[in-house]
């Protein structure tokens, strides 16, 4: 009986999941100029239209875009299965540098 309200509970997770990332990616793609910087279905598809209306200025960024995200993929799959570093850490190491970093830069351009 457990397994089956499980496996119904994961149904339920599954198809909201969808819905929201549906939504989320309309919007992005709707509201934000075409700019659908969490995944790449959207600049494929910015990409193929630019392709078709022979704007190879916008696909060859595109395409730049599409292997930087790719590539990002390829080398958190290496050090997660190859190497022993804790990736939470890391994760959050370089966010918190990022975030420094901006910040940092934000301070200095406001003094100007």
């Amino acid at each position: 009986m457990r397994r089956i309200f499980q496996k119904e509970l994961d149904m339920i997770l599954h198809w909201n999941l969808t819905l929201v990332g549906g939504f989320l990616g309309t919007y992005a793609i709707l509201l934000h100029a075409g700019n659908f910087g969490s995944a790449q279905t959207g600049n494929v598809m910015e990409m193929a239209a630019a392709l078709t209306g022979k704007n190879f200025a916008e696909v060859g960024i595109r395409f730049l875009a599409f292997l930087i995200f790719g590539s990002a993929i390829v080398i958190s799959y290496l050090l997660t299965n190859f190497t022993k570093l804790d990736m939470r850490k890391l994760v959050l190491g370089v966010g918190k540098y990022v975030w420094g970093y901006r910040r940092f830069h934000e301070l200095r351009s406001t003094r100007k």
